[in-house]
């Protein structure tokens, strides 16, 4: 996984590019966090598990499939490590200059074929309270199924829980007075009362 700030990578963003293939072919996208297509709220400091898929469900291969992602921004923690190849992380240059931009080529990616990049994002403190992770191929080829051409992804970022008050430890002194209180009372006689 390569990290890039350049005029290159937006520019590989912003136009389209052509897929080389047999034919017309139907290619589906999505994304899984922490294993499951739903909505998630995380807390800083916690870490979630990203996937991207991608399935080709014919009927003909390609040779070249490049998939763009948008929406890691501020929230997380940068850079960061995934366990595919083709797979570029670019910092944007538009209004939002702490969004980040990703790029995953594939090739190739045959008939029937799934392929799922994976990586690894570990929250910071809150700074919007959610945000929505899409993909989509950049790849300009005829898809008979464009329903599934796009996947979202929703995160609700969540405060900090506060933390936890430490409990005072009794100094050694203290816990001698504790001790000379209570041989004090079994010596002069605990009143009964107190074991009724």
């Amino acid at each position: 996984m390569k990290i890039r700030t350049s005029a290159a990578l937006i520019l590989l963003i912003s136009l389209p590019i052509v897929a080389q293939s047999g034919g017309d072919t139907d290619i589906a996208l999505d994304i899984l966090i922490n294993g499951n297509s739903d909505g998630i709220q995380i807390r800083p400091g916690e870490e979630i598990r990203v996937s991207f898929l991608s399935v080709n469900e014919g009927p003909a291969d390609v040779d070249l499939l490049v998939i763009g992602a948008t929406g890691l921004i501020r929230n997380f923690s940068f850079p960061f490590d995934a366990d595919c190849p083709g797979f570029v992380v670019g910092q944007g240059r538009g209004v939002d200059p702490s969004d980040y931009i990703i790029v995953w080529q594939i090739s190739p990616l045959l008939v029937n074929q799934t392929l799922d990049c994976q990586f690894s994002l570990r929250a910071l403190s809150v700074v919007d309270a959610s945000e929505t992770i899409e993909i989509r191929y950049l790849s300009s080829f005829t898809d008979p199924d464009p329903s599934d051409d796009e996947a979202s992804f929703e995160i609700t970022f969540l405060p900090a829980l506060p933390e936890a008050l430490p409990v005072p430890a009794l100094s050694l002194l203290a816990q001698t007075f504790l001790v000379l209180g209570f041989l004090i009372l079994v010596a002069v006689g605990i009143p009964k009362r107190y074991f009724v």
